[in-house]
């Protein structure tokens, strides 16, 4: 079986995206920025090319900077009517399906 060209896939966490970010700005090459982390270059330019969202998504801290995906709800609202009704009826000890 051939070998793939392809490394092995790694998520970035928003954090060290937002290192990595850093580290262009302080006009470190990007080849050698991609090989001290071990991220393709095209990952370290589509991080670059989605500054913007990053760095507002961890301003805001939407999200914890730990994490590796930055996926929010798209119905904010109906998540947070979810959230209410749970914390409700776990409050009250429900079993669950029993008002189903």
């Amino acid at each position: 079986m051939a070998k793939s060209s392809r490394g092995k896939q790694t998520a970035i966490s928003l954090r060290m995206k937002i290192e990595l970010l850093k580290a262009v700005d302080q006009k470190q090459k990007k080849t050698e920025i991609c090989k001290d982390i071990g991220i393709a270059n095209s990952t370290l330019s589509t991080i670059i090319k989605k500054r913007e969202n990053i760095t507002k998504i961890f301003e805001q801290s939407k999200i914890q900077s730990e994490r590796k995906r930055m996926r929010t709800a798209k119905h904010e609202d109906l998540e947070k009517a979810l959230l209410v009704w749970l914390k409700n009826k776990r409050g009250i000890r429900i079993l669950p399906y029993q008002d189903l």
